[in-house]
């Protein structure tokens, strides 16, 4: 990540803030949340948009889903940072926080929600597979129905805000740069 004025000079930037912008459709969505807020509750992450619903999804303890009708102030699990949002309408989410430093995630056995906040430069499917010994990496696909998930190709590259599905044979750990 890189800071630049308006002088056009840039230099390398530590915690900077970043904002970031997403046009959602109507129905299902798998969000990742790439930068660090201070309120990691459903009610705070996803204000300004219409949502019914967020699920999300951890290898070690399953599926929390929250609705928008009932509490919704217990936070979303930090270490996934990815939640399938439901909206009853197009909306456009705009959420500021700060770039993350690099993290490693816990990936059990299994299939692990994953959301990739690697702002430090280009990691493609393949890299992750060699460094986590994933089998499948999926991703978003609002035309692919009915899960709305295709599976990624090796050579694309992982982006940041993208959430992805991830199966590992055996836990692993993936470090996020």
């Amino acid at each position: 990540m890189r800071a630049v004025d308006v002088g056009g000079q840039a230099t390398a930037a530590d915690r900077q803030a970043a904002i970031l912008h997403q046009a959602l459709v109507a129905g299902s969505n798998l969000l990742a949340v790439p930068l660090d807020v201070p309120d990691w509750s459903p009610a705070s992450l996803f204000q300004g948009i219409p949502w019914s619903t967020v699920r999300t999804y951890d290898a070690s303890s399953g599926w929390v889903t929250w609705n928008s009708r009932g509490p919704s102030s217990l936070p979303l699990p930090s270490g996934t940072r990815a939640a399938w949002v439901t909206l009853t309408a197009d909306g456009d989410w705009t959420l500021t926080g700060l770039v993350p430093g690099p993290r490693s995630v816990a990936l059990r056995t299994g299939w692990n929600l994953v959301g990739y906040d690697g702002w430090g430069g280009a990691t493609t499917v393949a890299t992750l597979q060699a460094s986590t010994g994933a089998a499948r990496v999926e991703g978003f696909s609002a035309a692919v129905l009915p899960y709305h998930l295709r599976l990624v190709d090796g050579g694309e590259a992982l982006l940041p805000g993208q959430a992805y599905w991830l199966y590992v044979p055996q836990d692993a750990t993936w470090v996020m740069t």
